[in-house]
Order: C-alpha cells, then sequence, then structure tokens
C-alpha cells in the first residue's frame, strides 16, 4: 500500500467546488438513489449516510450532482480516477463537509441498528440470509469466525 495513505488531502482547487449548494443537490440526489424517504428513522450521517461511501449508488448521486452544478470533470472524474485508498477518504469527506455544515444531521453512533438475534433467526428461517463459517488455522489452535450474508433470489 502507499506510504502516503493516511496523508491524502482534498485539493483546495476541488474543496472550493464543493459549495453548500453542490452539497445540497448531492444529498439530495443521495436521497432519491436510496429512498431515504422510506425509512423509519430521521437519517442522519451515523445511521445513514456514512453507509453510502463507496458504493456505485454514491458515485451515480455524485455523477448527477456534479454534471448538475457542471463540474463533472473536476469532481466525478477525479473521484473515479483516484486509488482506492485515496477515493475512500474522498468519500468519507464529502459525508463529513455536508454534516460540518449543516446540510446532515451527525446524529449518534447508538443510532445504528445492528439486526438483533430474533431478527436474524427470523431472516434464516424465511431464507432471507444463510450462515457462513471461516475457519482459520493458527499455530496450535483455530479460529472460527461466523458471519451471515443475505440471499438474493
Amino acid at each position: 500500500m502507499n506510504k502516503n495513505y493516511y496523508d491524502y488531502r482534498l485539493p483546495n482547487k476541488k474543496k472550493w467546488l464543493l459549495t453548500d449548494d453542490f452539497l445540497k443537490t448531492f444529498k439530495d440526489e443521495l436521497d432519491a438513489m436510496f429512498n431515504t424517504d422510506a425509512y423509519d428513522d430521521k437519517s442522519t450521517y451515523w445511521n445513514t449516510y456514512s453507509n453510502f461511501e463507496g458504493t456505485c449508488g454514491f458515485y451515480d448521486a455524485l455523477k448527477t450532482a456534479s454534471e448538475k452544478h457542471n463540474i463533472k470533470k473536476a469532481i466525478y472524474d477525479y473521484a473515479c480516477k483516484l486509488p482506492w485508498y485515496k477515493s475512500d477518504i474522498f468519500d468519507s469527506r464529502l459525508i463529513v463537509m455536508m454534516c460540518e455544515r449543516g446540510i446532515i444531521e451527525k446524529g449518534n453512533i447508538d443510532e445504528v441498528n445492528y439486526p438483533t438475534e430474533e431478527e436474524l433467526n427470523k431472516w434464516e428461517k424465511n431464507g432471507e440470509i444463510e450462515w457462513i463459517d471461516e475457519v482459520i488455522q493458527y499455530n496450535g489452535y483455530t479460529i472460527t469466525k461466523r458471519d451471515y450474508r443475505f440471499i438474493y433470489k
């Protein structure tokens, strides 16, 4: 990995283009892309927007917002050309900027809804998830990690 992994900073030439109007448009595009109006809870950084970073929907929303503000080449194309470790930071920085500027609420990390055991059992019973066991052998001992994944029909 590049030694400058954590040294990435959004260039000032790009940062100046990320106006409040642009970020509001980007938020609206994210809301439309991910249908956040259908969510039970009010969407915040912690319970919603932080999960969008790095997804295809995130980049579709970024492309549309960039086109609407005539900065597609400067922002969207730039983001698409970044190596993965810098694009992760870029994506996160956009969402954090929206939070810092009051475009989205920060919320609380406790708002993150992890599935309960009852929900997981229900999903398994309905055939919506399957359990995956990963067995890792070390010198003299074994670790088994158990996780689930959704089954798409």
